[in-house]
This record gives structure tokens, C-alpha cells and sequence, in this order.
């Protein structure tokens, strides 16, 4: 519990210290807070959920929409329904050695693909293509780096160049921000007064020394829980940088069903490997799976969305923000363990939920175990070089594109694009972002 506590304080506390760079100077639009404003009014739209509701051509698209969704659900309690063809996903197949591409409409993406800068979009599924084009060429020429690891990218080589570039771009973004950021060091511990917080929901002071706190918490606890100094820094470096990149791409695109190319484990895995971590590394890195594994964050891209919601709050309500939001993750933890414990002890049984998490397959809890197992039985598994060299190809790759945007302003490709062309999620929300393009 106090892990969980110290990782969402941490989160909270950094989309805080970054809501001004974003929102004020590098005009970010949060697409979700937008909408969410724009359907209550609060941000002084003229039109309001109440008016849209009253549109018929919002009511065929969400009658539709709603009749497929609610009809499927209930062919999962009826084998004599027929499921509706639609909103399901179809394969279609481009050459031998060369991933299919899946083809289905997600309503949701496209809702909030709408309000995504088109460069974005464009991005998103030019480099999605580029990667299957490149995985099928590796698949053809026999060329391989090696496995994915489990919750990453399509092709292991593919994930590695992606991560690179998720690197630069969260170094980038921390770059741009230097100066705001720099106030904000001389506010908290200096005194001086360089830059204005009384918008935000807690106080950069407030902030920093809470994110600081958190920090050393989090050190500490992996540490005591056996990983070694170096795995420990590299696994939480990888982790900042996703939790951050993803914070910012979703503050950017919308787009909620995102996910990292690699996850922080596999990143520390093959930065060290057993040899150069040990057993006790790697049987606290396995157990990090706990709250980092599927390649996505934990509340932090929900997070971020708060200070942007503070700010069209009155200055009174808007310091309640963050307690609210705290008693509502309290209150929301008890309830799912709760909800968990007694349907897996006297309803259902948790081998019968459908998460790979309790049937114990391989892409859950046993298959990690399997994993780590294997590779500490080995012993000898050290660096991986070749995932270390695409890792440099996507660094130097994503610097250009940065490159090409700064020197050509009207140059359409953007690295947000790069940095997950071959997630799981690509595959599926390709063909969506595509057409809301």
C-alpha cells in the first residue's frame, strides 16, 4: 500500500510541476479534459452534453453504437445469440514472413482521435506501416535479435528503436521545459518569486520535496527488496521514461489506449542480464511486475489530466482537488480488492475471471516466473549489445525527426509516432486512427 501511495504521489506531483510547460507554453490541448469541459459547458463553450444529447444525428450515431456494443454483451451469457460482425477484429494478410494487418474500428479512439493534431495521426500510422514493412524484411532475410519480451513490441528489435526514441523525446520535452523548470528550482529553493502556482492544484514547494520523498521511498523499497544498485537506477530510469512519455503523449493525443514499445524490466534485463544483476535482482525485478508490466503506466496518464482540470476551478475548490482525488484511488483500491477477494473465494474462482493474471498461462503471473527462472538457471546471460545498438538507431533516428521539425516548420511527421509504431495497441487501433485522419 505504501508503494502504491508513494508511485501515485510521485505521479501526481510530476504532471503538477509540468502542467504550466505543457498547457502555457507548448499549447498541448489534453484532448480528454477538453472534451470533458466542452460536454459540461465549464470552459464556456456554448454548447454543453445537455445540448448535444438533443441532436438527433448524436442520437443515431450513439444509438448505433451502443445497440452493437450492448448486443454483443449479451451473447456472452446466451451461446444462442449470434454475435453482430462488427467492432470485431479482421486479419488481413500482406505477404509471407509479414505481420497481418488487423483491421478494426475502435468507436472511442476515433472520439478522441478528433481532437488529436492531424500531424499525430498522420505519424501514428505511417510509422506503424514502416514497422511492418521492416519486421516482414528482417522475417524474410532471417535476421533476428532475439525473442520480445512479454508486454512489448511486435519484433524485439522494433521495440528497442522505439524505446530509444521515447528517450529523446522525453529528454527533448525536459530540454524545452529547462527554463520553467528552472524557476521552479529557484521558487522552492530560493525563495525567490519566478514563477506563479497559485493555479495549480498543490504548490510547486508542496511538489518538488513530495516527488523528492517519494522518490527515495521507491529506491528504497526495491533496494530492500534485493535488486542491486545499478539494475535498480537503470530499471527506475526506464521507468521514468515511460511514465512521463506517455503522460505527455496522452496530454497531446488523447488517445487512451496507448502503451509503451518495452517495458522498464525488459530494459533492465538485457541492459545487465543475470550475470550482471544476480539472482536477487531478478527475483525483485519479477516482482515489479506487480504494478509495471503491460507496457502501460500506473494513473499517471489519468493523472495528468487533473492540474489541466484544476485550472477552471475557483482557487478555494481547487486546492480540494487532489485530496478528492486521493480518497477516490483509497476508496476505489478497497473496493476492487475487496470485489476480487470474494469473487475468486466464493462466487467464481479466479482461475474462471478470464485474466491471464490468475489462469496461469503463460502471458500472466507463471509465465514471468518461467521466464525469470530460465534465465537465472542460465547464468551466463549478460548484455545484449544488439538491442542496445537499435536502441542508439531509434536515438538517432528520433533526433532527426526533431532535427526536420525544427529546421523545416511545416515538415508533417511527428515523433510521438515513432515511439510506438510497433506496440500491441498499434495493431489494433491502426486502422481507426487512420480513418479519423
Amino acid at each position: 500500500g505504501g508503494f502504491f501511495g508513494a508511485l501515485l504521489l510521485a505521479s501526481l506531483s510530476l504532471v503538477t510541476l509540468f502542467r504550466k510547460q505543457w498547457m502555457e507554453h507548448e499549447r498541448l490541448t489534453y484532448p480528454v479534459a477538453a472534451a470533458l469541459l466542452e460536454l459540461t459547458g465549464v470552459s464556456g463553450a456554448r454548447g454543453t452534453l445537455a445540448d448535444l444529447t438533443r441532436s438527433p444525428l448524436f442520437r443515431v450515431g450513439f444509438g448505433l453504437v451502443l445497440f452493437v456494443i450492448a448486443w454483443n454483451i449479451l451473447t456472452w451469457f446466451s451461446v444462442t445469440l449470434p454475435r453482430l460482425p462488427v467492432l470485431e477484429t479482421r486479419h488481413v494478410p500482406i505477404a509471407r514472413g509479414f505481420p497481418s494487418l488487423r483491421v478494426v474500428v475502435h468507436p472511442m479512439i476515433i472520439a478522441f482521435g478528433y481532437f488529436t493534431k492531424s500531424e499525430v495521426l498522420l505519424s501514428i500510422w505511417v510509422f506503424h506501416l514502416l514497422a511492418i514493412l521492416q519486421i516482414g524484411i528482417f522475417n524474410r532475410t532471417g535476421f533476428t535479435i532475439g525473442g520480445s519480451d512479454p508486454w512489448c513490441s511486435l519484433d524485439a528489435a522494433i521495440g528497442w528503436q522505439n524505446f530509444g526514441g521515447m528517450i529523446v523525446f522525453v529528454g527533448w520535452g525536459i530540454w524545452a521545459a529547462r527554463a520553467h523548470l528552472k524557476a521552479v528550482a529557484l521558487k522552492v529553493f530560493a525563495g525567490k518569486d519566478t514563477v506563479d502556482d497559485s493555479g495549480e492544484v498543490i504548490s510547486y514547494r508542496v511538489c518538488v520535496f513530495a516527488l523528492i520523498g517519494s522518490a527515495v521511498y521507491l529506491l528504497l523499497f526495491l533496494h530492500h527488496a534485493g535488486m542491486s544498485l545499478w539494475p535498480l537506477l537503470a530499471f527506475w530510469l526506464g521507468t521514468f521514461v515511460l511514465y512521463l512519455g506517455l503522460a505527455r503523449i496522452m496530454v497531446e493525443s488523447g488517445l487512451v489506449y496507448l502503451r509503451g514499445p518495452i517495458t522498464a524490466q525488459a530494459f533492465t534485463w538485457h541492459l545487465f542480464g543475470i550475470a550482471g544483476m544476480g539472482p536477487a535482482s531478478a527475483a525483485a525485478l519479477g516482482l515489479s511486475y506487480t504494478f509495471f508490466c503491460d507496457a502501460k503506466t500506473f494513473a499517471i496518464t489519468t493523472l495528468a489530466h487533473i492540474p489541466r482540470l484544476g485550472t477552471v476551478m475557483s482557487p478555494q475548490r481547487r486546492r480540494l482537488l487532489v485530496p478528492a482525488v486521493i480518497a477516490g484511488c483509497l476508496l476505489g483500491a478497497v473496493a476492487a480488492i475487496g470485489y476480487t477477494v470474494h469473487q475468486g473465494y466464493y462466487t467464481s474462482g479466479s482461475y474462471n475471471f478470464g485474466a491471464s493474471s490468475f489462469n496461469g498461462s503463460g502471458d500472466g503471473a507463471v509465465g514471468i516466473w518461467r521466464l525469470s527462472t530460465n534465465r537465472i538457471q542460465q547464468g551466463t546471460f549478460g548484455t545484449d549489445w544488439m538491442r542496445v545498438q537499435f536502441l542508439g538507431i531509434g536515438v538517432a533516428f528520433t533526433g532527426l525527426l526533431y532535427y526536420l521539425r525544427y529546421r523545416f516548420p511545416t515538415f508533417p511527421i511527428h515523433p510521438i509516432g515513432f515511439t510506438m509504431s510497433a506496440s500491441g495497441f498499434m495493431r489494433n487501433g491502426v486502422v481507426s486512427i487512420f480513418l479519423i485522419w
